[in-house]
């Protein structure tokens, strides 16, 4: 987490870091339309991302999610539906790749 908050603020981001799908709900619930992008592993201890990213749409329907993961999107098939090209993001993976995906995330609609 503490490399990509580094990153994403260096690239003029403002980041709110949560360590879990929990945490992640109570910091929006503060803020609910402040917060325009999440982005969160798939497999998370407890509730997972896909779950989290329906109950803070509930309080933000306009926030836009990026999921990365060890695994593929085509093995996370039971979570969702999941794009490389779209929202999704297998590791490793280029901090320029990412920083590209969070550019193409936040422009689609």
């Amino acid at each position: 987490i503490k490399i990509i908050t580094v990153i994403l603020e260096n690239e003029g981001f403002v980041v709110l870091a949560a360590l879990n799908a929990e945490e992640a709900l109570e910091l929006v619930r503060k803020v609910p339309h402040k917060i325009d992008l999440a982005i969160s592993d798939i497999l998370l201890p407890g509730m997972n991302g896909v779950q989290m990213s329906k109950e803070l749409l509930k309080l933000n329907p306009l926030m836009k999610f990026l999921f990365i993961s060890g695994y593929s999107a085509e093995t996370l098939g039971e979570y969702g539906n999941f794009s490389e090209e779209v929202n999704f993001m297998s590791k490793p993976f280029s901090m320029a790749r990412f920083l590209n995906l969070i550019r193409q995330v936040m422009k689609h609609d």
